[in-house]
């Protein structure tokens, strides 16, 4: 638990939370350890400054199915490497992708990608996605993962 972070009372009044309080750069992997339970709940939220969207994509609807986590975009992919290896030869990734459309609409994407998940390529290896319907330049992007 060596991230910096801010303990703080929940709103119930009845626990205390901690948040990770850290500002990360474009390509930073931090990585998060002492967690011992094999089960984990995290909540993350991003807050996007940078408006330099990729663009020009027709039907963003089809993209998920292409974004696997190592596409490098203008904004993209960051999220989270779920059950990670110790040498990261198998994680799976979720993330976000933000582009923008014909129309000049944003078009956010959260998107998991299993093509990392396993050495056993026999698996389920599908990546799985939705946009959602978020302007990314005015609200934060929050994802909760349950991970057991």
């Amino acid at each position: 638990m060596a991230i910096p972070r801010s303990i703080l009372l929940h709103k119930s009044g009845k626990q205390l939370v901690q948040w990770p309080n850290m500002v990360l750069k474009g390509g930073t992997k931090v990585k998060v350890s002492g967690v011992t339970a094999t089960q984990a709940d995290i909540d993350i939220s991003f807050q996007v400054k940078n408006q330099n969207f990729d663009s020009g994509h027709a039907h963003p609807q089809d993209l998920y199915t292409h974004m696997v986590a190592s596409a490098k975009g203008a904004i993209g992919p960051f999220g989270i490497m779920a059950l990670a290896s110790e040498n990261l030869e198998e994680y799976t990734s979720v993330f976000f992708r933000i582009l923008k459309d014909h129309n000049n609409n944003h078009v956010v994407l959260m998107c998991s990608d299993q093509s990392s998940s396993s050495l056993d390529k026999s698996n389920d290896m599908a990546n799985y996605g939705v946009i959602l319907d978020i302007d990314p330049t005015k609200e934060k992007l929050s994802l909760r993962t349950l991970v057991s």
